[in-house]
């Protein structure tokens, strides 16, 4: 009888230490078991631009740590996340809380519980992997009401996330002054413009149960003139006028300081009255829609340009009534290769400016242009707009009399002494220009007019104009074209076509009149 109650009692004391084991296990299990979903999301940390402070980051539901320890015959390497209800649980150590610890003092006092019980071994524990959790979001008209995010990101971070999700044509107004976090029931000003010019200002991390307000602003602030970021900014309360230009990137180095100008709104008054402040008196409050004008010295440098055959080609500072020909002994005169009878000068500022009367015929169909119209673009295509071209002695004498204006481009062209002779000729090309030199000449050195030749002969000068010459013509310009006209190339069969078709008009016109006759 006692040893039938020594075994029954034996058996309930070992039920029950295999009870304890058994919830120590499972407790164990159920935190491990996803040990290969820890694995993979080890793989997918997206790294931070915000980096951990080991005094400062509070660790909380979902962070992950690599513990590895080795003691006695237990050996353990592995990831363990803190639970919901803040613990984590150790093999051989047991359950360890961390509630509203840092990164620091959690490994202390994990460190600290694990010395207590084996004197002999050390533990190596690192944070592994951040956690991650949902913050709402308000006050968009398009945005999203939830952004998930982790400890390290800052109010900015989200922010950016947010703006990459909204319709800009809903939410083209949002505001980034006047941001507001909520934790814990209090609300904080976030102002990220501030934040992002002059690393100043609030822009804390995320906590689990933060809540961001945004709102599409209407109140502004205009400021241009001097300053290295002009243009119009969200209101901000109680900001001074000193503040708001450092966060618009503070002045050019050249302003007048006395002239600062305030156009600012007040009560029942339709027009703005102006307030004149200096640099030295800034700590006055801005107002909503205040238009800041912040004077620039006129200190602008006024630029010509001259390239092609001089000695020092290159900008100059266009001085008051200076001629194209000072132009060219500042820039060191003409090299020994220049062609001093020509000359090119053209201007960006006024080649962009729109040709409208080209723009309007351009319009209209080809078959509608009138003789003037169509005059008028065979001219616009032989010269670009702003530009003056001279290929002759005596009108780039008058050119080199002229006043600059800023951002002329003038250009000296090499010296090449050629002839061009085409058209009905044995060996067209290009021949060398004598001086003198007569057509017939040219004509000669070209092998002859061929058995195509209309007897024709054309100079074709700098201007692009077609000049009918004799054979005796002597006054050829350098750089000109002989043009000898050549017959047209005559095809029977197309002619006779062509005849048939006026002859089958003109009978069925006879053939109309006729009948109107009778």
């Amino acid at each position: 009888m006692n040893f039938i109650f020594l075994i029954i009692i034996s058996f309930l004391f070992t039920q029950d230490n295999s009870f304890n084991r058994w919830n120590l296990e499972k407790l164990y299990s159920n935190q491990l078991k996803n040990k290969q979903i820890n694995s993979q999301n080890h793989k997918n940390i997206i790294p931070s631009n915000n980096p951990i402070v080991f005094e400062e980051y509070i660790v909380g539901p979902g962070d992950e740590f690599f513990i590895s320890f080795s003691v006695n015959d237990i050996v353990f390497s592995d990831y363990i996340v803190i639970s919901q209800l803040n613990d984590i649980v150790i093999p051989s150590i047991g359950m360890i809380n961390l509630e509203n610890l840092s990164l620091k003092e959690s490994n202390e006092k994990i460190k600290s519980i694990f010395a207590k019980k084996y004197t002999d071994s050390n533990l190596d524990i690192t944070l592994t992997n951040v956690r991650k959790f949902y913050i709402n979001i308000f006050g968009t008209n398009s945005g999203p009401t939830k952004i998930l995010t982790n400890p390290l990101d800052k109010v900015s971070d989200v922010y950016e996330k947010i703006i990459k999700q909204i319709n800009i044509k809903e939410d083209h107004n949002l505001t980034y002054r006047n941001i507001l976090l909520k934790r814990k029931s209090v609300y904080y000003n976030i102002d990220l413009l501030e934040y992002k010019r002059l690393g100043t200002g609030n822009n804390p991390q995320l906590l689990e149960g933060d809540e961001i307000y945004l709102k599409n602003y209407t109140k502004y602030i205009d400021i241009y003139g001097g300053i290295n970021s002009p243009g119009r900014y969200e209101f901000k309360e109680n900001e001074k006028l000193a503040d708001f230009i450092d966060v618009c990137g503070g002045y050019k180095n050249d302003i007048e300081t006395e002239k600062i100008k305030i156009s600012r709104f007040t009560k029942n008054k339709e027009l703005p009255s102006e307030i004149i402040v200096n640099i030295d008196n800034l700590d006055l409050f801005i107002n909503e829609y205040d238009h800041i004008i912040i004077p620039e010295k006129d200190f602008s440098k006024k630029m010509v340009f001259i390239n092609g055959e001089v000695k020092i080609p290159g900008y100059y500072f266009l001085e008051e009534n200076m001629t194209v020909y000072e132009l060219i002994l500042k820039a060191g005169g003409y090299t020994d290769s220049a062609n001093k009878n020509k000359i090119i000068i053209n201007n960006d500022i006024l080649g962009d400016v729109k040709d409208l009367e080209l723009a309007r015929i351009n319009l209209i169909p080809p078959q509608n242009r009138s003789l003037s119209e169509i005059s008028y673009l065979q001219s616009r295509s032989l010269i670009e707009k702003g530009s003056i071209i001279s290929n002759n002695k005596e009108y780039t004498s008058e050119i080199l009399a002229y006043n600059l204006n800023v951002d002329d481009k003038v250009y000296i062209p090499v010296l090449i002494n050629y002839v061009e002779v085409i058209g009905a000729i044995e060996y067209p090309g290009r021949y060398p220009f004598i001086d003198g030199q007569s057509i017939a000449d040219y004509i000669r050195s070209a092998g002859g007019k061929t058995n195509k030749s209309r007897g024709n002969i054309y100079i074709v000068n700098s201007f692009n104009q077609k000049i009918k010459v004799s054979g005796k013509f002597t006054e050829i310009q350098n750089g000109e074209t002989i043009f000898v006209e050549t017959k047209e190339n005559f095809n029977t069969w197309n002619k006779l076509k062509e005849s048939m078709s006026l002859i089958g008009q003109l009978a069925t016109l006879i053939a109309v009149i006729q009948s109107a006759s009778n």
